[in-house]
């Protein structure tokens, strides 16, 4: 299927990238088809449509209040991470292992009029509900690998990887990816 340029497409390094990239729901696939992207039994399960449907009303907050330490308001933290993140103006950030943009959406919406947030993850099931349910201006969803980031060096102003790193199966990997598209700022 064909697909009319976004803000991904802005974004994407064609030459990191081994197939056409394809938008059939709503999301950027870099991909294709036959992905050969090793997965952990985390990964397999965040394959599942039901917890995608479930899992920012109710798997996200039960393991972050399960984990918040010293009576510290979840709350709080979180508003303070998010401002500290996106409260920059004009940039671009890469949200990784997005799951369904939740997140993503937050900082773009403190996002200066040209900035831009990209949700990038692994999971169809988990971009179709960030498609669905958390799709906005300055937003754009990828579905892509943290092993192999389809962007060229310092991409992005911010990158971010957000209660997911335990998730991908080589976090090493991810994190020299990570820096690897992150700007020197």
């Amino acid at each position: 299927m064909l697909h009319h340029p976004t803000l991904a497409d802005s974004l994407i390094d064609p030459a990191r990238i081994d197939h056409p990239p394809r938008r059939d729901h709503g999301y950027l696939d870099v991909l294709g088809p036959e992905s050969d992207e090793p997965v952990s039994v985390a990964n397999r399960f965040m394959q599942s449509p039901l917890l995608a449907a479930i899992y920012e009303r109710a798997w996200r907050p039960m393991f972050t209040r399960g984990f918040s330490y010293g009576g510290k308001s979840t709350l709080k933290a979180h508003t303070a991470l998010m401002n500290e993140i996106a409260g920059r103006g004009d940039h671009k950030i890469l949200d990784v292992a997005c799951g369904p943009g939740l997140y993503t959406r937050e900082l773009a919406a403190q996002l200066g009029t040209a900035g831009v947030c990209i949700g990038l993850d692994l999971s169809g099931p988990m971009l179709r509900r960030a498609v669905r349910d958390n799709s906005a201006e300055r937003v754009d969803y990828i579905r892509g690998s943290a092993h192999a980031l389809p962007f060229a060096d310092a991409t992005f102003d911010t990158v971010v990887c957000l209660a997911a790193l335990y998730l991908i199966p080589d976090p090493e990997q991810a994190v020299r990816e990570l820096c690897r598209v992150a700007g020197p700022d």
